[in-house]
């Protein structure tokens, strides 16, 4: 076997150069000592870990790609221990059966705990996940959609990797299916190792063996390949998300190659630009509106995330394959003339507004569903600034100077999307009523707060 071996190994980093120099960059990179000073470092065999885990549960499954293949179903998953599943493995190398994408048990909690590294983005949002399969076995070519940066530690056995940017996506002929579009068309478990290099090289790849101790960084939403070269155990831990992230990953219901090149332009919050905001207002209008069926507003953000591409990058407007032809036929389907998805999906009419009050304490405010606020966008003559947009178009700019620092604090309440009363509002962000009051009315007037009738202020 021959592998690109082009992937940097470093000693652990201080997590924010991490972040900085590999995570924001979508660059992977292999961590030689992450967990050395944890006992998780000495289970490096099959033979330390049955020692130290023999009843440990974990849930087995045929290869899902060979099952679907062979037996036209995923398989059926079975409930097994450690040591029963590697006495298997032992008895029979050749078995497809594999643990994948498993809750790390809470019996391994005091074996390896997650650094700081693995705390990045979002401390709150980390999951660990645990992988256990016997030699020759693999996970087929495709990405995940849950959009999360990874730390693969293994364990014991060897593993290669194999892993494609998401821009270079078309490359691998993703399926057309909407329920299979994170999964490749090309079975490079089949492929020759001369054929396999070759690709790789086309695809700009990174290719790795990954050996126990070793920690590798998979960058969010790229596609990967795996081959277990020995029988193997990994342990993962998939980093928090950023607010545009997790919306696009909880939101866009159709994971394609359209929402994964444009996942990837919202990792870094501090390089966004105004196209970018601009874009990420446009997908939140289109995922508000109302729509017969899933289906309708499923394939109308899909459209739109086509759209998004095509703008930011003009490169994905051609096609690569023809499954890439048959997409874009598809979608082209569900956008308007002037280039808004979802024209043959009804557009509610806008409300008329309520009659301004006069914006007493007791008054109700909360921010119109369509709307959204954009935060902290640079400086406008040396001030810092607020967006506001609407409908995915930038209607407004608000600069916070020193008559009203407390304009971004408001902003960030009524974006929670809660009624509240004038006087909480003002107490929330430490204003006076009669300070917010003229702000009030400014949105007001451009449509973008409401009067709620019939609610309930919030609790603050």
């Amino acid at each position: 076997m021959r592998t690109l071996d082009n992937i940097d190994r470093i000693p652990t980093p201080p997590a924010q150069q991490l972040l900085d120099d590999y995570v924001l960059r979508r660059r992977p990179v292999i961590i030689t000592d992450l967990f050395a000073d944890l006992p998780i470092r000495g289970i490096d065999t099959a033979e330390r870990a049955l020692e130290e885990f023999p009843d440990l549960p974990v849930v087995v499954q045929p290869n899902y790609m060979t099952s679907l293949l062979e037996r036209g179903t995923t398989g059926e998953t079975r409930r097994t221990t450690l040591g029963q599943f590697l006495a298997q493995i032992e008895a029979d190398p050749d078995t497809d059966d594999y643990c994948i994408e498993y809750d790390t048990p809470p019996q391994m909690d005091a074996f390896i705990q997650p650094t700081e590294h693995c705390r990045l983005i979002d401390p709150d949002d980390v999951r660990p996940l645990m992988f256990v399969a016997a030699p020759g076995n693999f996970a087929h070519l495709h990405y995940d959609g849950d959009q999360r940066h990874v730390l693969m530690y293994q364990v014991f056995g060897r593993k290669r990797y194999t892993i494609i940017d998401a821009r270079e996506g078309r490359k691998v002929a993703p399926l057309s299916d909407p329920s299979m579009q994170r999964t490749s068309s090309l079975f490079l478990q089949n492929f020759s190792e001369d054929d396999k290099l070759a690709f790789l090289e086309y695809a700009n790849a990174w290719d790795c063996v990954l050996s126990p101790g070793e920690t590798l960084l998979m960058p969010m939403m790229a596609w990967h390949y795996v081959e277990y070269l020995d029988a193997s155990m990994s342990v993962s831990y998939r980093l928090g998300r950023n607010r545009y992230t997790r919306f696009l990953a909880e939101s866009v219901p159709i994971p394609s190659p359209y929402l994964q090149r444009l996942a990837v332009e919202f990792i870094d919050e501090q390089a966004l630009t105004p196209q970018h905001l601009a874009a990420f207002a446009m997908l939140q209008d289109v995922s508000r509106r109302p729509y017969p069926t899933g289906e309708d507003r499923a394939r109308a953000l899909d459209a739109c995330c086509m759209q998004l591409c095509a703008e930011l990058d003009p490169q994905w407007s051609r096609a690569y394959t023809f499954y890439d032809h048959q997409r874009r036929e598809s979608l082209e389907r569900v956008v308007e003339p002037d280039g808004a998805p979802g024209a043959d999906l009804p557009t509610p009419e806008a409300p008329a507004p309520a009659p301004a009050p006069d914006w007493e304490g007791t008054d109700l405010v909360s921010l119109t569903p369509e709307t959204m606020v954009l935060m902290p966008l640079g400086d406008v003559g040396g001030k810092p600034s607020v967006i506001l947009a609407r409908h995915g178009r930038l209607e407004l700019r608000l600069t916070i100077d020193a008559a009203r620092p407390w304009l971004l604090d408001l902003l960030r309440t009524v974006s929670d999307g809660a009624v509240l009363s004038v006087s909480d509002l003002a107490q929330a962000c430490g204003a006076d009523v009669a300070e917010i009051r003229p702000v009030l009315a400014q949105l007001h007037e451009r449509g973008w707060v409401a009067v709620p009738q019939g609610s309930e202020p919030a609790p603050v």
